[in-house]
């Protein structure tokens, strides 16, 4: 939600610019702010063992993060210099924002179901007694494969081999 914060410190300096351009180092440093708390929540995010689709899509993030604040300050900057221009730059500045909140929707979706996943597993693993036993109790599989290595239930397969 970070990104949503950016794009309120920009309509934020069109309401702020009547006051002259003395608001407007305070409204550029919001930005910079804004901009390099979504930049740290992103490299933490990256600092976990993810999937290669979820790498992939942070990568692309930042690209689009780095296109996105380096255009919200210059519009901030032109609010308070010459609006009517600031406000020609916001049909870009708003594509801009559109592309990077569909990456960090797709990144959220990307971490749902690594998560889902991670988590059926977990569930799986804990729903078998295999998973516990150092042996699989009787009922769990057959004693035979499992003793040979040839059990594949995914709860036993701490035991193959």
């Amino acid at each position: 939600m970070r990104h949503d914060a950016l794009r309120g410190d920009v309509y934020a300096a069109f309401h702020k610019s009547s006051a002259g351009e003395a608001a407007s180092a305070d409204a550029l440093k919001q930005v910079d702010a804004h901009a390099e708390e979504l930049r740290t929540s992103l490299k933490a995010v990256r600092s976990e063992a993810l999937s290669p689709a979820i790498d992939a899509a942070l990568r692309d993030a930042d690209k689009s993060l780095d296109a996105f604040a380096v255009q919200a300050r210059a519009v901030v900057g032109l609010a308070f210099k010459d609006r009517a221009a600031a406000q020609a730059q916001m049909p870009e500045f708003d594509k801009r924002f559109t592309e990077l909140e569909g990456q960090m929707a797709r990144i959220g979706d990307l971490l749902e179901a690594q998560g889902s996943a991670i988590a059926d597993a977990t569930q799986e693993d804990r729903s078998s007694p295999c998973s516990l036993a150092s042996e699989p109790p009787l009922g769990c599989c057959s004693s035979s494969p499992w003793r040979s290595g040839g059990c594949t239930a995914p709860s036993c397969r701490p035991f193959a081999g």
